[in-house]
């Protein structure tokens, strides 16, 4: 706790004086290494189909671990798979995730996206919705920016829990 203080009182005082110098003590892959997404636990990817506009939801947390730099989410582009008893199936190409949330130093913030469904993908997934083994992959293209770096990069969650009401 008191080393981290210290450690912030340095990395600000040198950025104040020499501010090339705070990217050689807090390199990019570091900075990136202390980001992390995930979803919430309970019924983090959900497709509604029997509402009067079919849609789908999903929970997203990021996590900020950096001791150094508050984080800005600035958007993202999401892909969902969706494996069931028939095997794997793209159910979402390219989901715009358009949400600028702040973030702090070692805190977490949870985002909320939903977007709606079209015939074709109501059609599959009322064919799959009784499946056994239904679980998700959900490969986010996100873009964050801090004061000292901009990450645009890719990660992927897999086997996911998901859900079909309707």
């Amino acid at each position: 706790m008191i080393q981290d203080v210290i450690n912030e009182i340095f990395f600000q005082s040198i950025g104040r004086f020499w501010p090339w110098l705070r990217k050689r003590i807090y390199r990019k892959d570091k900075f990136v290494k202390d980001i992390e997404f995930d979803v919430r636990s309970s019924n983090p990817l959900t497709f509604i189909l029997n509402s009067q506009i079919p849609h789908a939801t999903l929970y997203l947390k990021i996590i900020n671990k950096s001791q150094y730099l508050e984080i800005t989410f600035d958007r993202a582009l999401l892909e969902i798979w969706i494996r069931s008893d028939r095997g794997e199936q793209p159910v979402i190409y390219q989901g715009k995730m358009i949400s600028r949330k702040r973030i702090e130093k070692k805190g977490t913030a949870e985002l909320y996206w939903t977007t709606e469904l079209n015939d074709y993908q109501t059609k599959f997934l009322k064919t799959i919705k009784d499946s056994r083994d239904l679980s998700a992959t959900v490969t986010i293209n996100y873009d964050i920016n801090s004061d000292l770096y901009e990450i645009n990069d890719q990660i992927t969650l897999g086997n996911r829990q998901c859900k079909i009401e309707g």
